[in-house]
């Protein structure tokens, strides 16, 4: 299907995407536009290939440009540059901050850092995707919204700060409302998922965001990730005459010595109470929990099965560690030679993402432990 996209639409540059875990996929996909159109120019971005840019053009020549930082706006000026005049040298682009690329020599040129975008505001709404069904290319409806960029949190396992950065930036409750107004109106669809890190971080935002809901009484159903430490019960009660249906929790594990390595600092009794408020106002709860942290033991991870029985959640989304790079996790992976650094860059380490790193537990028990885990 992707050969027939790029078949189709014969574009002259193509942007690719990238997290870690999708490493070999995005340099696979570089691989086929470049066997197809040796002349297609390919950006790569996302926050691995803001990690491992120079590694990445080093060794790998299907990728010419990649993007890093918030490209919202820089890849309008990519690709104004290319359309200038088509080259990829470091002289015709070195004005765009947020670049690597080859200069004509063929050394890796950096253009300097790219700030961030000072007000979410100021960025239009984004249209509406084109996927492949079957055959056919389909326009379907964005229900998968963002309030904000950013988070102050300091999780062992999460890499979202490597692009966002750890100062929170809001869009104001009035754009993010119009644009829920402009998917109702254009697309018809009432239905939406919020994928800020933590949407309830601001409260007198979210507050003002579900007042407006409700006084204009529009009515919409949609799901939020939040910290736990943030929800309370009367919190819970704005948010469900908002709208809210599903609220998407973190807890990580029910052990609290790795709930402590893995920097998540909510004690248990809390996890409890919001649970129950949950159940008390009807509202879906969805659970996260990781398993296999370094140094975790069997007994560590017993207690985590027992916390999501005790909870029973509508939905236990359980993940096995995956050491991201850029994050504390990683770094404690590399200094206890549980994982080579030298293979993150192309996704190699990635490819079993059932891995062991816990170091205290065999494999056969430990993917014992998995199977018992996932089947709660």
């Amino acid at each position: 299907l992707f050969r027939k996209l790029i078949r189709e639409t014969s574009p002259q540059v193509v942007g690719i995407s990238c997290i870690t875990i999708k490493m070999k996929s995005a340099l696979m996909m570089a691989k086929i536009v470049k066997e197809l159109n040796s002349d297609i120019k390919v950006i790569l971005g996302g926050h691995h290939a803001m990690l491992y840019a120079e590694e990445i053009l080093r060794y790998c020549s299907d990728i010419d440009i990649i993007a890093s930082g918030e490209f919202d706006y820089g890849l309008v000026e990519v690709v104004n540059a290319l359309e200038k005049k088509f080259d990829t040298s470091y002289e015709k682009l070195c004005d765009i901050p947020g670049l690597y690329l080859r200069s004509q020599q063929n050394t890796i040129m950096s253009t300097g850092v790219r700030e961030p975008i000072s007000s979410l505001d100021t960025l239009p709404f984004p249209e509406s995707a084109c996927y492949y069904q079957n055959s056919d290319i389909r326009v379907l409806p964005l229900t998968s919204l963002i309030a904000s960029r950013g988070c102050p949190y300091k999780c062992a396992y999460c890499a979202t700060t490597n692009l966002w950065g750890r100062r929170v930036r809001w869009r104001s409750p009035e754009n993010f409302f119009n644009e829920i107004k402009y998917r109702i109106r254009t697309y018809n669809t009432r239905n939406f998922n919020f994928y800020d890190d933590c949407f309830t971080l601001n409260r007198k935002w979210v507050e003002e965001f579900c007042d407006r809901i409700i006084k204009d009484k529009v009515s919409i159903n949609w799901s939020c990730i939040s910290s736990i430490n943030l929800v309370d019960e009367s919190l819970f009660k704005k948010i469900v005459e908002a709208g809210c249906i599903k609220i998407n929790l973190g807890v990580e594990s029910g052990s609290e010595r790795i709930a402590r390595l893995a920097k998540r600092t909510v004690k248990m009794e809390k996890i409890r109470r919001v649970f129950n408020y949950a159940k008390k106002y009807n509202i879906s709860t969805a659970a996260y929990f990781m398993i296999g942290f370094p140094t975790e033991t069997v007994q560590d991870i017993q207690e985590t099965q027992r916390f999501i029985a005790e909870l029973s959640p509508n939905w236990a989304y359980v993940n096995v560690l995956i050491p991201l790079p850029g994050t504390e996790m990683f770094r404690t992976c590399v200094d206890t030679g549980l994982l080579d650094k030298k293979m993150a860059w192309c996704g190699e380490l990635y490819r079993d993402l059932q891995t062991n790193y816990t170091g205290v537990i065999n494999d056969s028990k430990f993917n014992e432990l998995v199977d018992e885990t996932f089947a709660l």
